[in-house]
């Protein structure tokens, strides 16, 4: 049996998992436990790791099955192929997963024109805005210098602005 991907309405991986564990199938759907701010206090929630995603293991044929489950919208596709996931393959994500647990796994999508702050290194604490963003670095023009100063920094070293 192969895995593949489910894409699934906002907010409802956990429940989609859930649902597909009830009917028998295997599903890997991680999460973390992330603060979040309230109006009165700060609460800790389990969020999942892949927003909108989640894993299943099944046959073709009981795609049917998967798809009609309350909270799934489609199957990933993958050059007009539904997404295979190999069984080895999916073992190394879980074993990363399982051995990794409190690991704050992010990814940052900065885009064009928006303003960020330096949060390490020796521009720390100087605001500056993207132009270029690569997929382990951003390339930042930093106007405070008083003049074009253009530099790339990896990701984990800038943050956004509030």
């Amino acid at each position: 049996m192969n895995w593949f991907v489910l894409y699934v309405k906002s907010r409802t991986e956990k429940k989609v998992a859930t649902r597909l564990e009830a009917q028998g199938f295997t599903v890997f759907c991680p999460t973390k436990i992330e603060e979040r701010q309230w109006s009165d206090r700060i609460k800790k929630v389990e969020m999942p790791y892949f927003t909108s995603y989640v894993f299943v293991q099944c046959e073709e044929k009981q795609a049917p099955t998967v798809l009609a489950t309350s909270g799934v919208v489609r199957r990933l596709f993958w050059l007009g192929q539904p997404g295979v996931i190999y069984e080895r393959e999916m073992q190394e994500v879980r074993q990363f997963f399982s051995e990794h647990k409190t690991a704050n796994i992010s990814y940052e999508a900065f885009t064009a024109g928006e303003e960020v702050y330096i949060q390490k290194g020796k521009l720390q604490h100087r605001k500056a805005v993207v132009l270029k963003n690569d997929k382990t670095k951003v390339t930042l023009s930093i106007p405070a210098l008083g003049c074009a100063f253009k530099v790339t920094l990896p990701k984990n070293e800038i943050g956004r602005t509030s």
